[in-house]
């Protein structure tokens, strides 16, 4: 149920914690990867997209495969999906709300809330990853490392000028301690044209059609060239994989449906059945998507994630409410989490993998020893980032705020109901 206590004022309950979830997937994927960079054999990371398999079911059953790699391979990526959706939900929501109640969008102050969110820590974490992580032995990722340097000043132009995802696929490597920040770029693209959308829609579930419809086309298009035709059609290709912006369109077409309070669509998706099929369906999906349909599986998944949303934030009678405060609190702060992530579990491995701790590899006690750590030490750095780095920026932000929404919101509302 949405909390709007003035017609400047939105708070979705539940969210925070469906964030912390989403960010805390992509840790549990990201201390895998990480110790099969740093070259530990028992890790659990495999990519999916190029299994062997027509779906990992069948190497779990051949035995090739283990029965957790799937999921805590996968886990990530739906993390980051999750956060496409819930962006393209929550800021076509806010936008909506401020044409009906201002007449228009202000795009100039849309901008620079979002750069006074996402930029500062973002410009943190990438001045960490390319001037001062590289040349500290505790942090050192060789697998990657070796790569980094090539096109070095190309790369960190790339990264400074919101443009990560694009340097990821030119080069196709990942910056060690810092390759999360891709989806970071594929955000901010996707809030650059949005609001003009937005604002030129006479007819906004139309559009989000057409824009959700031409991107799969685009992207169908070019990934049937073959690679011969153009030396750039590789990084292209790659580019628009990652660029899962028609994720965000389903999380528009949500916005909408709650926006206009759509009861025939939201009536259906309020249904007990539909809201279990979408929890129960998240994880198994995982196990029997076939490969020919893998490119399609963030759409799927989209969708479930969407019902969740919907759900969470906007059904009194949601089957998951997802409201405790402790859950609140780390959803407010996984942004730290999702950027300081990997960094902190390269750190700990180091720590644990025979250094200070002292073992020489990595058995079932010293795993979640690394989990463990990795989670704690991760929550406690972005903690700090919060209150100390990022809520000065956020207190700036407010001056160009016309919907009042999330931290602000909350403590209006909770003001409210003392």
């Amino acid at each position: 149920m949405i909390l709007t206590k003035t017609s400047h004022t939105v708070f979705f309950p539940g969210l925070n914690s469906l964030r912390f979830i989403a960010a805390f997937a992509v840790l549990l994927t990201h201390v895998e990867l990480t110790k099969k960079l740093l070259g530990h054999g028992e890790a659990l990371w495999l990519d999916l997209h190029a299994t062997n398999y027509l779906i990992p079911l069948q190497g779990c059953i051949a035995g090739t495969t283990r029965w957790m790699a799937p999921l805590l391979s996968i886990l990530g990526e739906l993390g980051v999906v999750f956060f496409f959706v819930l962006s393209g939900f929550l800021i076509t929501f806010l936008l909506l709300k401020e044409k009906e109640v201002s007449g228009g969008i202000a795009v100039g102050k849309f901008y620079l809330r979002r750069l006074l969110r996402i930029w500062p820590l973002y410009l943190l974490i990438v001045v960490l990853g390319f001037l001062i992580l590289p040349y500290l032995d505790p942090f050192e990722v060789y697998q990657q490392q070796r790569y980094m340097w090539y096109g070095f000043g190309t790369q960190l132009i790339l990264y400074i000028c919101m443009l990560p995802n694009l340097s990821f696929a030119h080069f196709n490597i990942a910056i060690p301690n810092i390759g999360q920040a891709w989806s970071i770029g594929v955000e901010e693209q996707f809030y650059l044209i949005w609001p003009w959308l937005i604002i030129r829609s006479k007819n906004i579930i139309t559009t989000i059609l057409y824009f959700l419809m031409a991107l799969i086309a685009l992207k169908a298009m070019v990934s049937l060239c073959p690679n011969e035709w153009w030396d750039g059609l590789p990084t292209l290709k790659r580019f628009l994989g990652m660029t899962k912006m028609e994720s965000m369109a389903l999380g528009a077409s949500g916005a909408y449906l709650v926006h206009r309070n759509k009861l025939n669509w939201l009536q259906w998706i309020y249904r007990p059945w539909v809201q279990r099929m979408a929890w129960l369906m998240i994880l198994p999906l995982i196990y029997v998507m076939p490969k020919p349909l893998m490119p399609f599986f963030h759409l799927v998944e989209s969708v479930l994630f969407l019902v969740v949303i919907i759900n969470v934030s906007n059904n009194a009678q949601s089957l998951v409410q997802l409201r405790w405060s402790w859950m609140d609190f780390l959803g407010r702060i996984s942004y730290g989490i999702y950027m300081y992530h990997m960094m902190i579990i390269t750190l700990v491995i180091y720590l644990v993998k025979g250094r200070i701790i002292g073992f020489e590899r990595l058995d079932l006690v010293q795993n979640v020893l690394v989990y463990l750590l990795s989670s704690v030490l991760t929550i406690f750095v972005a903690f700090l980032s919060y209150r100390y780095f990022e809520m000065p920026w956020m207190k700036l932000k407010e001056r160009f705020t016309t919907i009042v929404s999330g931290e602000e919101a909350r403590r209006q509302n909770r003001r409210e109901h003392v």
